[in-house]
């Protein structure tokens, strides 16, 4: 019997969701039909999340977030969660344009430790933790 081991170096650098998506159409033949990856491409930006800022962090009793172009002018639920999984807090908010939003007056009330931040738009969702002292 013939054992053949593949061995695989890890990447140098993150690799796109995009770029591996055309990786696996140009070297695999998927049980996925090629109707159904378009399908999954054009409906998901792939770029979105990695354009979300919030800082400082750890916050005190407030934060900024940074919402780029290709957030705005849609309603996003913005969201912040324990680490139980109790949601703490919770609002929605459209951006009109590009910029910094303060959200403040909310967080006195929390206990110092870790929370997820989470921000869901249309398309996509990013999950972010965030440190209270």
């Amino acid at each position: 019997m013939l054992w053949l081991w593949h061995v695989t170096n890890p990447v140098d650098e993150p690799v796109s969701d995009a770029a591996l998506i055309k990786f696996c159409k140009e070297k695999y033949d998927p049980v996925i039909r090629r109707s159904d990856w378009e399908e999954i491409e054009s409906s998901f930006s792939l770029e979105l999340p990695q354009e979300i800022n919030v800082y400082p962090n750890p916050f005190s009793d407030h934060f900024n977030l940074a919402i780029p172009e290709a957030w705005i002018e849609q309603e996003l639920t913005l969201s912040l969660v324990d680490i139980t999984g109790r949601m703490v807090w919770e609002t929605h908010y459209i951006f009109p344009m590009p910029g910094v939003q303060n959200f403040q007056n909310y967080f006195d009330h929390l206990s110092p430790g870790t929370y997820i931040f989470q921000i869901t738009g249309k398309k996509a969702t990013v999950t972010l933790p965030l440190q209270k002292y």
